[in-house]
């Protein structure tokens, strides 16, 4: 649950980090600071507090980040000293705050590294006001991972769970609700195209094959390698876009970021005292 665990063990240290990742992870911030003026803000998994910083500088009343890996809240600690910013060496499955404690929640990737997930997003839900926002990101198993089931264990030796879109839905039940999905680092859908990935396709898009129908030719060389033709998608690479329309029925984000209410109805159903 913390930045610090990463591809190959790549450790997101200011100055430390290849371009690559650094891009990666920063545009998801700078995307969540668009939601955090005047509020006050939790990011989970904070690692070395760079995000919690972006966050903090794009004008949220206060930030708390926190992280499980004592090195990095250390780190952060010692870097980041903006008095409305602080930090906190916390498990986000058994948040130290008292319920209804901040108006935003930032998780960027943590969901991969928890092995409770619902007892994670009961916490969130926990700590949020009514009406709070959460901002989560999480790789896409049918890019990362294309062709496993949900319970296999991902390609990344970090990562205990990775879902799909309806299999994230699922997850957040009637605690939130979805306000925004949007994507990043997309990959052409048909380069993804596995038996055990293109129910799950179709079951997010179905009115894809009667978009492959007319491009089936095409389809069929760029899936065997044979054609030159595949769109460059690579503009898209690091901005968090709206996976909507004529985006979504061609490609896939690596990185789902969804953007979510807090309901005030838990996950099992039963209402929020503080709302009743």
């Amino acid at each position: 649950m913390t930045f610090s665990e990463e591809l190959e063990g790549e450790r997101l240290v200011p100055g430390e980090t290849s371009a690559e990742s650094w891009a990666e992870h920063l545009e998801r911030y700078r995307f969540a600071a668009k939601f955090v003026r005047n509020r006050a803000v939790v990011d989970l998994a904070c690692g070395f507090g760079f995000g919690s910083d972006v966050l903090q500088r794009a004008g949220a009343k206060s930030v708390v980040g926190v992280d499980v890996d004592r090195e990095a809240v250390s780190y952060a600690t010692e870097h980041y000293r903006d008095p409305p910013l602080r930090f906190a060496l916390a498990d986000g499955q058994a948040l130290p705050f008292h319920s209804a404690s901040f108006d935003a929640c930032a998780s960027m990737g943590t969901l991969a590294h928890v092995r409770r997930p619902q007892a994670f997003l009961s916490e969130i839900w926990r700590v949020l006001r009514p009406g709070g926002l959460l901002v989560l990101s999480t790789p896409n198993r049918l890019v990362s991972n294309p062709g496993r089931s949900r319970g296999a264990r991902p390609i990344n030796p970090y990562h205990v769970m990775e879902p799909t879109f309806t299999e994230m839905r699922r997850l957040l039940g009637s605690s939130f609700r979805v306000k925004g999905y949007y994507g990043q680092m997309f990959q052409p859908v048909e380069t993804i195209l596995t038996p055990g990935s293109l129910l799950t396709i179709l079951a997010r898009h179905p009115a894809l094959p009667l978009l492959i129908l007319p491009r089936a030719g095409e389809f069929a060389r760029v899936a065997s390698g044979r054609s030159s033709k595949r769109r460059d998608l690579r503009v898209y690479r690091y901005a968090v876009l709206p996976f909507e329309g004529r985006l979504m029925a061609e490609a896939e984000p690596r990185q789902m970021v969804l953007v979510c209410v807090r309901n005030a109805v838990r996950a099992d159903g039963s209402p929020d005292a503080s709302a009743v």
